[in-house]
């Protein structure tokens, strides 16, 4: 059985690229890096669409992201991230188990 991934709308991508020009901006050594507040996490629920996706458009427009924190935990912040892409795949991967 064939899954079809459900790509974002047009309206939906352009909400994407809205909030990335807002809050998302590359650095002198062409990282990406959120405002206060920001992430590849929240622009997917603002947007509705997954993580996946905003962190590909985010990649494509700024850069890979640079996270750096007061306390230093930038690996951290970027490790989470990686979790976090890796859990949806499993789902993805858990569903197409379950309907097959």
């Amino acid at each position: 059985m064939t899954r079809t991934y459900n790509r974002p709308s047009v309206e939906q991508q352009a909400k994407v690229f809205v909030l990335l020009n807002e809050h998302c901006s590359s650095d002198e050594e062409g990282y990406a890096v959120y405002a206060d507040g920001w992430s590849d996490e929240k622009v997917a629920k603002a947007a509705g669409v997954t993580t996946q996706s905003v962190g590909h458009r985010r990649h494509a427009l700024y850069g890979r992201l640079k996270y750096v924190s007061k306390d230093g935990a930038s690996s951290l912040y970027v490790l989470n991230q990686e979790v976090n892409k890796l859990k949806e795949r499993i789902d993805i991967l858990e569903e197409l188990i379950s309907s097959s």
